[in-house]
């Protein structure tokens, strides 16, 4: 099967509470991966993820944080997942403001270990012009497989869109002067070799946080040996 793009979904509360949710505006496939990014501010903590059908989610990469305005971003995935319409819940353990989430359901990803790599940039700084915010250089092991990642603006809580060769899923933009919540789901697929990154757009320039995830896709399913 190959790798595709299901659905998506976002929700974003600028007011202080203790979790943020976000639910499938369908019913998720049963085998297909489900992944969220989410942001918050105030405190770092460790967010958890979980959904209503699968339980506790696994986070992908780094916690990303800034110390000079506050606002984190981090990944989780849950791959195989059981039929049904689950409810995405982040819990802070306490209350954060600044809240966002942004949720997706992909087709045709390794049902077992499917994360190869995680391309990161932490609190960089982002000039001017298209393509003006990127993770850092990642690698992924095998040519075709799926990455998606996701850039949150926190410095003013600009606009922020999908660079070359991505295309933009879901943007959680908020009221202008909310700050720090503006951020995006985005995707690659049939990825090809070798080193790159993924790149965003920003209309001002400031710090932001950028992830990308690199999936495996089902046809590198791991498989027991058998003699």
């Amino acid at each position: 099967m190959a790798v595709g793009f299901v659905q998506s979904a976002n929700n974003d509360a600028e007011a202080s509470a203790a979790t943020i949710a976000a639910t499938y505006d369908g019913a998720v496939g049963a085998g297909n991966l489900l992944i969220c990014f989410v942001t918050w501010g105030d405190v770092e903590g460790t967010p958890t993820c979980s959904d209503s059908v699968n339980g506790a989610w696994t986070a992908a990469g780094n916690q990303l944080w800034s110390t000079n305005v506050n606002q984190g971003l981090k990944a989780f995935v849950f791959p195989n997942t059981a039929a049904g319409t689950p409810t995405v819940t982040v819990s802070f353990g306490a209350g954060r403001a600044f809240r966002g989430l942004v949720i997706a359901e992909y087709s045709g990803v390794r049902q077992s270990s499917p994360v190869d790599v995680v391309g990161e940039r932490d609190d960089g700084l982002a000039g001017s012009g298209a393509d003006n915010a990127s993770t850092a250089a990642f690698t992924p092991a095998v040519a075709g497989q799926l990455i998606v990642s996701s850039v949150v603006d926190i410095f003013d809580g600009a606009p922020v869109a999908a660079g070359t060769n991505y295309t933009e899923r879901e943007d959680a933009t908020s009221a202008p002067g909310d700050n720090t919540q503006n951020f995006n789901i985005c995707d690659r697929i049939d990825a090809p070799a070798g080193s790159q990154q993924a790149f965003f757009s920003i209309v001002n320039a400031g710090e932001y946080h950028a992830l990308a995830v690199v999936l495996f896709p089902a046809a590198t399913e791991m498989r027991p040996w058998i003699e």
